[in-house]
């Protein structure tokens, strides 16, 4: 059985590797998972805020990889 912190991880693996979005089908095909497994690892990545999901023109659910904000101030900046 696959830990969920673990399953999280190669989620954003795969979402990594491509180009930051899949359809959900070829996500699940990737992962070997069944919908009912996958669904809510995507719940909890979209409330950590790491994923949207989206509906392409074609009609197909987009999962996409959010781009993470990185400080731009240097550590130990402003202390002293």
């Amino acid at each position: 059985m696959i830990k969920p912190a673990q399953s999280l991880r190669e989620v954003l693996w795969e979402l990594t590797n491509h180009a930051g979005k899949l359809e959900r089908s070829n996500l699940r095909q990737r992962m070997g998972m069944r919908y009912a497994d996958l669904d809510p690892i995507l719940e909890e990545l979209k409330k950590e805020g790491r994923i949207s999901r989206q509906t392409s023109p074609t009609g197909n659910e987009m999962i996409i990889l959010k781009k993470r904000q990185i400080s731009r101030t240097k550590p130990g900046r402003g202390q002293g």
